[in-house]
């Protein structure tokens, strides 16, 4: 990109030079001040405009502010999934905490799984695309995890109150306890996919990025 005429195009992502430029990624909100109102603007970006959120996401300094996103959102899954669980599905305290802790770990491990992911796959096509700068994306891409959450909610609800199970018996015959994992993969499957676009929303607004020194990351 060096080199070319300022008014050009970025020959690599098809962008206006100008709007390439390093100095041109001021960064969400987050990024900028690791405040309650900035963490609702982020989260809400992410969720309504990823495309354009990831397009100024800084590619540069540290990744905390990211992972402390990441945290958050662990935490707000967690409490949430543990609190539906206690209230909504009757579920034990005991029982209800440790759906919680699961869903918290849950949202951690697969979003590092799916940096990782990110990482390889970036590197087999060619992608400017670290490790550092995956984990950036789908740590913003976490709010993906709230949506998982919310699309699941309803579905163990019905599953504990046999509506899964009398729709199974009406159209096989009967029932299996096996069958509860076909509704779990294909729950779980649905529920991913809001976090999976925003995370190759992200890839593909920072996959020809370029650090402030002027020069593209290896």
């Amino acid at each position: 990109m060096f080199g070319l005429p300022f008014d050009s195009v970025c020959p690599e992502c098809g962008q206006a030079i100008a709007d390439s430029l390093p100095e041109h990624r001021n960064g969400p909100a987050w990024q900028n001040s690791l405040t309650a109102r900035s963490w609702l603007d982020t989260a809400w970006s992410i969720f309504a405009r990823p495309g354009m959120t990831y397009r100024l996401m800084r590619l540069d300094g540290s990744a905390m502010p990211a992972r402390l996103f990441l945290l958050s959102m662990a935490v707000l899954v967690g409490v949430g999934w543990g609190v539906f669980c206690l209230l909504l599905v009757g579920y034990s305290g005991l029982m209800s905490w440790g759906a919680g802790m699961v869903a918290a770990k849950t949202v951690l491990i697969m979003t590092y799984i799916e940096t990782i992911g990110v990482t390889f796959f970036s590197h087999r096509r060619g992608w400017r695309v670290p490790f550092d700068l995956a984990e950036r994306v789908t740590c913003y891409a976490s709010v993906g995890w709230l949506v998982a959450a919310v699309v699941l909610a309803p579905l163990l609800s019905w599953y504990e109150a046999g509506g899964f199970q009398y729709w199974v018996i009406k159209i096989v015959g009967h029932w299996e306890p096996e069958y509860r994992w076909f509704l779990a993969a294909l729950g779980f499957g649905a529920a991913v996919l809001f976090f999976e676009t925003r995370v190759w929303s992200g890839v593909r607004q920072v996959r020809f990025g370029n650090r402030p020194s002027g020069h593209p990351h290896a």
